[in-house]
């Protein structure tokens, strides 16, 4: 197939996508969407969900394969702000191609949405921070040595986007005023992004501390880069499950890691309330 008819292709099936949660929506109209990363799936107890729908029912979507991940789409009303949880994720380890990675970001741009809230379960490199915990991305490492916006452009997205401006200011400011108000500790760092799914050696961490890492974790990356070129305002949040190779001297499962993050979920839940207040608040001050 070439170039342009791939392009004509992956354009249909987000468009296809689109439709199909459009018309299961009914009136819903989500602008905020928050994609639930290993272990943190009750983060959507924040909304009674009007609308649920499993990846398979959604066109060019798939089943989740990685346990921790439902593989479900959750949409309900946060105070008067649809929001719409996306509960689980696509993976590269998985064997997805990039362009499978990013359809469910590039599907949710289509349906409306403005903001992106990512979040993970990721290894602790720092030795002085404690885990389980959370953390904001605040910059990110793509060690995989591969981009997921790669191949045909999507028609709506820019080619060269900006990586470093990714991170929205407001949605950051947010989730940090959040977390001090609600006393919940949180750290800001980056986060190196693996391709896995193994874990990494004790070398492999030394090297990524000498990098400026601070956390590792096998998703995120392609989400932000997604929003970059969607022009999407993003944030991302890590629950600091364990420490990583070589820092710890526990071997690593990712049974533990899910229970790690089950432990960080109440407070996860509570940043992006705060966050999803934030907004609802802007976008009620923007209407009047």
């Amino acid at each position: 197939m070439n170039e342009e008819a791939t392009r004509s292709t992956n354009f249909e099936e987000v468009e296809s996508a689109a439709s199909f949660v459009k018309a299961a929506l009914g009136e819903l109209r989500p602008t905020v969407a928050v994609v639930l990363g290993s272990g943190l799936g009750g983060v959507s107890e924040i909304v009674s969900p009007s609308v649920t729908l499993d990846f398979d029912q959604i066109p060019g979507f798939s089943g989740s394969t990685v346990e921790g991940h439902t593989g479900r789409v959750l949409v309900g009303s946060f105070e008067g702000l649809d929001v719409l949880f996306q509960s689980g994720r696509f993976h590269l380890y998985e064997g997805c191609s990039g362009y499978s990675v990013l359809l469910p970001v590039r599907t949710w741009a289509k349906l409306g949405i403005e903001n992106l809230i990512v979040t993970n379960a990721a290894g602790c490199i720092r030795s002085d921070w404690p885990v389980p915990s959370l953390m904001l991305v605040a910059d990110y490492v793509n060690w995989t040595f591969r981009s997921p916006l790669s191949g045909a452009k999507a028609l709506n997205e820019e080619r060269f986007p900006d990586a470093a401006h990714v991170m929205d200011t407001f949605l950051v400011e947010s989730a940090l005023a959040s977390a001090t108000e609600a006393q919940v500790a949180i750290y800001e760092g980056t986060y190196a992004a693996v391709l896995g799914p193994q874990y990494e050696t004790p070398a492999e961490i030394r090297m990524l501390k000498k990098f400026g890492a601070d956390a590792v974790g096998m998703s995120t990356m392609p989400e932000l880069l997604a929003a970059s070129a969607l022009g999407l305002k993003a944030v991302a949040l890590s629950a600091l499950t364990n420490k990583a190779s070589g820092v710890g001297t526990a071997k690593l499962n990712h049974d533990e890691v899910l229970a790690a993050s089950s432990n960080v979920e109440g407070e996860m839940k509570t940043i992006i309330q705060g966050i999803l207040a934030s907004i609802r608040t802007t976008k009620r001050n923007v209407i009047r």
